[in-house]
């Protein structure tokens, strides 16, 4: 099992034991970034831009500097991370880059498997995802059949960062299909907006909502992951993977996900949760074109550390006491 969601399983089982003394149960938020690279934060040695929220969160918490994915594609880390299994156990482990085909479409986790949101769900905790799921297209694999209260996303490994269709890939063309692909809940939506303030916005109000049990908020982030987009661009129906982008629009991904990082943790305090909340925060795999790899060798797709080697921090600001009767249930 890799390190990071080793720890992150371990983290969830301890936070989802009370403490008889206290009746302590922590809320716990799992952000995963899609396709960010090693060094693309500051705070991993990046000096030609600045990521400051995520910077002072992690200066807050536990930096990992050793942490690994579990694959070097986004679909088979999200199959570790939801069952706490050697990806390679499972088909849609095995089947990477998951197309928009007929026969993939038929992929999926099966809702059978035992699951970190169904796990938790089932020790009374609320369970919120919002983003990106890649877990299966099908009815049958839906957020909702994985114990999942509350899901806004995309079905897909790639989409439209604008009006949120989603991209199939045929060699170097990335091209639209028009199937479903936004959902909130079980059913297709649409919604204007640039995804990952969407995302955020779901997040956000959740997070401020009344609650009357302990809650797990996935939160899965759509970008740096290809198609390069901004915040200001427009949709696009398709493109070449090899010559589309640039480093600035690279970089201005990184500062919409940087500021809305910010947008959270500033909500979490306003509302009093900062100190009843673990974060955990981490991306699927390694960098892909434009993100900054710093001295690893290779990028996505590759198992040299380049592709597998990712950013990871976990803050809990909890007093060591009650740290320490947390540990005692385990």
């Amino acid at each position: 099992m890799n390190r990071i969601l080793l720890l992150a399983s371990f983290v969830c089982f301890l936070m989802s034991c009370s403490s008889k003394e206290d009746n302590l149960r922590l809320n716990i938020i799992f952000i995963m970034v899609d396709d960010l690279g090693y060094a693309d934060l500051s705070i991993y040695g990046n000096d030609a831009f600045s990521t400051p929220n995520i910077d002072r969160f992690i200066k807050e918490g536990v930096k990992f500097t050793n942490a690994y994915a579990a694959a070097p594609y986004c679909s088979p880390t999200r199959v570790a991370l939801m069952t706490g299994k050697y990806p390679s156990k499972f088909k849609i482990g095995l089947r990477e880059p998951i197309t928009l085909s007929e026969a993939d479409l038929e992929l999926g986790l099966s809702p059978e498997i035992p699951t970190l949101t169904s796990i938790l769900k089932d020790n009374n905790y609320k369970t919120a995802l919002f983003g990106k799921w890649h877990l299966g297209q099908n009815e049958k694999f839906l957020p909702s059949k994985h114990g999942v209260d509350r899901f806004f996303g995309i079905m897909c490994g790639a989409a439209d960062h604008i009006d949120h269709k989603p991209f199939d890939r045929k060699r170097d063309l990335l091209f639209k299909k028009d199937i479903p692909n936004l959902y909130e809940n079980d059913k297709p939506t649409s919604k204007k907006g640039y995804l990952n303030n969407l995302i955020t916005e779901y997040s956000l109000d959740y997070i401020s909502e009344q609650h009357d049990k302990p809650f797990f908020l996935s939160i899965q982030y759509t970008a740096p992951h290809w198609p390069w987009q901004s915040p200001t661009d427009s949709p696009v129906d398709s493109l070449s993977y090899s010559s589309s982008g640039s480093l600035k629009t690279y970089e201005s991904m990184l500062k919409n996900l940087d500021d809305n990082f910010g947008r959270l943790m500033k909500r979490l305090k306003e509302k009093g949760l900062d100190a009843s909340t673990l974060v955990i925060f981490t991306n699927d795999n390694g960098g892909a074109k434009f993100s900054n790899q710093g001295d690893l060798k290779g990028m996505k797709g590759s198992l040299y550390e380049g592709g597998i080697r990712v950013p990871a921090a976990v803050r809990c600001l909890l007093l060591p006491r009650q740290i320490l009767l947390l540990s005692r249930q385990l």
